[in-house]
């Protein structure tokens, strides 16, 4: 049977699976939007460091203080209160793809699973806040939108 650790430890993966069975599949004008998802995510998280200390911005931009880690190790180490949170990569990367699937109602719900589903582990397992889950919804959602490939 699944324990929470295993079901978190696929979810938080569930990325690398996609874009390992997306280059199976040859699939290049996806791989490259979702490599400039990551990549983006990765830059506003960089920059988010620079915002000063002792602001708001600063303060909704850290993840929570004693997550589950979500890096090679997930299961082992902790979040820090000093650690970019903003916005989510996974829930950026999760939307990304699930608004490239076909239009259908089979997909539609396979889609709103997808997101509901890697949202909630990333708030479950304190890797994020709702607001950065939020965020990462929105700018994956934007960047699909708006990104020509």
């Amino acid at each position: 049977m699944m324990n929470e650790k295993h079901v978190h430890s696929f979810l938080s993966n569930l990325p690398s699976i996609i874009f390992l069975l997306l280059i199976i599949q040859k699939n290049y004008s996806l791989i490259i939007g979702l490599s400039l998802v990551v990549a983006l995510v990765h830059v506003i998280k960089k920059l988010s460091n620079n915002i000063p200390k002792d602001t708001i911005l600063y303060k909704i931009t850290r993840r929570p203080e004693n997550g589950v880690y979500c890096g090679v190790s997930c299961l082992d180490k902790k979040t820090h209160i000093s650690d970019p949170g903003f916005p989510s990569g996974h829930t950026a990367f999760i939307t990304f793809y699930a608004l490239c699937l076909p239009q259908s109602f089979y997909f539609t719900v396979i889609k709103i699973i997808l997101v509901l589903s890697v949202s909630y582990n990333r708030i479950h397992s304190c890797c994020h806040t709702f607001f950065q889950v939020i965020g990462g919804i929105l700018f994956g959602g934007y960047l699909q939108k708006y990104l020509i490939l």
